[in-house]
């Protein structure tokens, strides 16, 4: 059951109960936020619900002030080949093509390719990807907001 999300309620549950009398956390945002890492790559949770979960920090900070955390996440990959065993249903098909978008829209970003080169072969991986291509971009995008909160939250 890997891409299966952890019951993320009784985990909180299970941390608040806890958090007065610990002297520390360490915890796994991409458990904590999605159910897992696997379950990362998969939602289709918004930020407003994500940042909910997030406030769990706060939650122990308030309960337990003395309290030290520490706490860990991931950045989403984008595999360079086409499998869904970790990745969507639809990465099986057309993995490889939305690593290789990627990879040519950071390549013109750079100025290491051309307009004409990077257009052309953005058509080519499209004919893949189709709608895919949209939705694995959108979480990513959702993923790493995530980051960003979790990383100004520490600061």
């Amino acid at each position: 059951y890997k891409k299966t999300p952890a019951n993320v309620a009784a985990l909180e549950k299970f941390i608040l109960d806890s958090a007065k009398e610990a002297d520390g956390f360490v915890l796994s945002l991409d458990m904590l936020l999605y159910g897992g890492i696997l379950p990362s790559r998969l939602h289709h949770m918004s930020e407003d619900e994500l940042t909910e979960r997030l406030s769990l920090i706060e939650k122990i900070k308030e309960i337990n002030p003395r309290a030290k955390i520490y706490a860990f996440a991931l950045i989403m990959r984008c595999p360079r080949y086409s499998s869904s065993d970790e990745e969507p249903d639809y990465y099986e098909y057309c993995g490889e093509q939305i690593f290789r978008t990627g990879q040519v829209k950071h390549k013109r970003a750079l100025g290491m390719m051309d307009d004409a080169e990077a257009e052309r072969l953005l058509a080519e991986y499209a004919a893949f990807t189709g709608e895919h291509l949209a939705d694995f971009e959108h979480r990513r995008k959702v993923n790493r907001n995530m980051l960003i909160k979790i990383i100004k939250l520490c600061f």
